[in-house]
């Protein structure tokens, strides 16, 4: 990947032109070589807010939304190099805006170059260059992530039985000749049942999809395991908060669903009856 070039364009909000007040608000990657198209925004705007009372941050979020979703339509192409190809080739930065959107505007493509970094690592140092101001606002929402997962669940099952509770193992580790994975607590009902939480109440659509396939694989590097040993692989999963990666969230179940590993997947609908099942198997 060595001096491998891409380009890419702030996307500014333009309060006013006389004034010449103008805020970056997000930044739009493209990266032609792997056939990548990529758009990063702040996912909280209270800054601009504070400072104008005409601000409309669900407009402007409703935009940004938008801007994202098209990043990624466009990167739909990255099987076919030359359709890739043609498609970004006939899209600019301005393409992205719709006629109602005066406030935003995109600057001029700038070039960049990979120099052997990967595109996630440029993407996120570039984000911190250009929005270092927005690290300090903090998002009024709590990550459902793997420790508000786990937390949940010991003390739902804590609540219903702590015989049982005290009889789940906690942090089992399952090995193959090719790779290992840590289950956060077991229990037994016939066969082993291997609980590991699994957020993805996260940022966005790729981590979403990546998550999944990096799971999807180790499970099934360990189907032999499960086979040779009584195994089931329990998924506790939480789903993004925010709706716009509901999408994403139900591609990754169905990878998920589709490794052949013997496995259960527990969304947090379930967690209340699983636990139930669980605790009547030590009575």
């Amino acid at each position: 990947m060595n001096n491998i070039a891409f380009t890419y364009s702030l996307l500014r909000y333009v309060h006013s032109q006389t004034l010449g007040e103008i805020f970056n608000v997000g930044i739009l990657f493209s990266f032609p070589e792997q056939r990548k198209v990529v758009f990063k925004y702040p996912k909280t705007l209270s800054r601009l807010k504070g400072l104008y009372k005409n601000f409309s941050e669900s407009q402007i979020r409703a935009y940004l939304n938008g801007f994202h979703q098209k990043a990624l339509d466009l990167s739909v192409y990255r099987d076919d190099t030359k359709l890739f190809q043609k498609e970004v080739s006939n899209t600019v930065p301005q393409d992205f805006l719709i006629d109602d959107a005066t406030a935003l505007q995109f600057s001029e493509p700038a070039l960049g170059f990979l120099n052997g970094k990967d595109i996630n690592y440029v993407v996120n140092q570039y984000y911190r260059l250009y929005f270092s101001d927005y690290a300090g606002e903090k998002e009024n929402v709590h990550r459902h992530d793997e420790a508000y997962i786990i937390k949940i669940f010991q003390e739902s099952l804590k609540s219903k039985s702590r015989v049982a509770y005290h009889r789940f193992k906690k942090d089992v580790i399952v090995e193959s000749n090719d790779t290992s994975l840590k289950f956060d607590l077991s229990w037994q009902n016939g066969s082993t049942n291997l609980i590991k939480t699994v957020s993805f109440d996260l940022s966005n659509n790729d981590n979403i999809n990546d998550k999944s396939v990096l799971l999807y694989g180790k499970l099934n590097l360990l189907v032999e395991k499960a086979e040779q040993e009584n195994l089931r692989y329990d998924l506790l999963v939480s789903k993004p908060q925010d709706k716009n990666l509901f999408r994403a969230f139900d591609k990754a179940l169905n990878i998920l669903e589709s490794s052949e590993a013997p496995k259960k997947i527990i969304t947090e609908d379930q967690y209340s009856s699983y636990v139930e099942n669980a605790v009547e198997s030590y009575h």
